[in-house]
């Protein structure tokens, strides 16, 4: 351990870990409080604020892996608003409450695809839009991130169906309304109508 600034109180150190851990940062009766960096011999690193030791206020979670959060923690955990960003191109932004996507979000995929709604409890929206890189758009149901329920599917050639999905196809009773003004009504199944 290392003391940068002793003031009663109030210290600047680094702390080092057997784990290969290392904390520079402020401390306020012995606890970690203020600015601090805290590294991971696994290359994962958080900078940012601490309160009474935790995670609290606006900090950057980095991971070895290439994936970040950029956001709001209290309590050690992320909590509001707050933007996860993924190595693979994918981001999330939104709300955040204990540690999950919770409340109002778009997940954004690296092809541009988004998909907007209330997250509850780190799932994908109950309901919301989905919209496709090519301007396709959904607006409904979902389950397990797939339309799934009612809702609405507009294609980007401008075919509109109206009715229920199910794991992302088309499923059950609905209504596909062609680009040229032709309906097609009835029993889908899995995407085909029957």
């Amino acid at each position: 351990m290392t003391t940068l600034l002793n003031d009663e109180n109030h210290e600047q150190r680094v702390e080092t870990f057997a784990d290969g851990s290392r904390y520079k940062g402020n401390f306020v009766d012995g606890k970690r409080h203020g600015q601090g960096v805290e590294t991971f011999a696994d290359g994962n690193k958080y900078d940012g604020n601490w309160v009474d030791g935790k995670r609290h206020g606006q900090g950057v979670e980095s991971f070895a892996n290439g994936n970040k959060y950029d956001g709001n923690w209290v309590d050690g955990k992320r909590y509001g608003q707050g933007v996860e960003s993924f190595a693979n191109g994918n981001k999330y932004d939104g709300n955040w409450v204990d540690g999950k996507r919770h409340g109002q979000g778009v997940f954004i995929y690296a092809n541009e695809d988004k998909g907007k709604g209330i997250f509850v409890d780190g799932k994908p929206p109950g309901q919301g839009v989905f919209t496709l890189a090519d301007g396709g758009i959904y607006k409904g149901n979902f389950e397990n991130g797939k339309p799934h329920g009612q809702g609405v599917f507009t294609l980007a050639n401008g075919d509109r169906y109206k009715g229920n999905f199910e794991n992302g196809k088309y499923h059950g009773q609905g209504v596909l309304t062609l680009a040229d003004g032709n309906t097609i009504s009835g029993q889908w199944v899995y995407g085909v109508q029957e």
